[in-house]
């Protein structure tokens, strides 16, 4: 078997073709941070959907997150700050979340062994759920969490869980043969625990502990 070096460099590629849009579209129109953020949030998660279409095996997904992780990291600390860095920190809050979703996609990919649904449906409700429940609690959240030191809000999370609730019921219904009450049955659990999850987690740590729940509560129902 060849070794997968061109499907690698064809990802990396995308994703650094993607991160300089997304810089160029902050330098010529006023954005909001969160919807920038979102955007890339998105990219990458849809890119990552295509990785077990691309790699029969583990280590070239670690390669890529590996890479990618530098990327950013060089990023973060260098001159580029001032144009490419802005996608990912012009939000004003600490986060390390670009680093959890990186490690969240090679950990899922590993734990699911080649497993299509088990890696789809928790890496879909990172994806988007995580990303409705930010873009709704910006512009529509007026209730804040009665959680401890949480900026999240109440719309936020009704997003996510709707959202969730989707992203498990529509891979589920396609990939599986269960029957339709266990498919709502599994896809509401998936959107409750998940919606928990997010609620709870701090400074970016949602972007890895999402998907480690869905994937857990996903691979005991199924």
């Amino acid at each position: 078997m060849a070794l997968p070096w061109l499907e690698i460099a064809l990802v990396l590629a995308t994703g650094i073709a993607m991160f300089v849009l997304l810089g160029a579209l902050h330098s010529t129109r006023e954005i909001h941070p969160e919807l920038l953020r979102k955007l890339l949030h998105v990219g990458t998660g849809l890119i990552a959907l295509s990785f077990p279409l691309l790699f029969g095996s583990g280590w070239p997904v670690f390669v890529v997150m590996a890479t990618a992780a530098l990327i950013v990291t060089v990023i973060r600390w260098s001159s580029l700050c001032a144009s490419l860095g802005n996608v990912l920190y012009g939000v004003a809050r600490s986060s390390q979340g670009e680093y959890y979703f990186l490690a969240a996609i090679a950990l899922l990919f590993g734990l699911a062994d080649g497993d299509v649904l088990l890696f789809w449906v928790p890496l879909m409700i990172l994806t988007f759920a995580d990303t409705a429940a930010a873009l709704v609690g910006v512009r529509f959240g007026h209730r804040r969490l009665a959680v401890v030191g949480s900026s999240k809000t109440i719309e936020g999370s009704m997003a996510f869980l709707f959202v969730a609730f989707v992203c498990a019921l529509a891979p589920i219904t396609l990939l599986t043969r269960l029957e339709g009450a266990e498919i709502v049955l599994i896809s509401t659990v998936l959107a409750v625990s998940t919606t928990v999850a997010e609620a709870f987690a701090r400074k970016g740590f949602d972007n890895l502990l999402v998907p480690l729940v869905a994937f857990l509560a996903l691979n005991g129902m199924t």
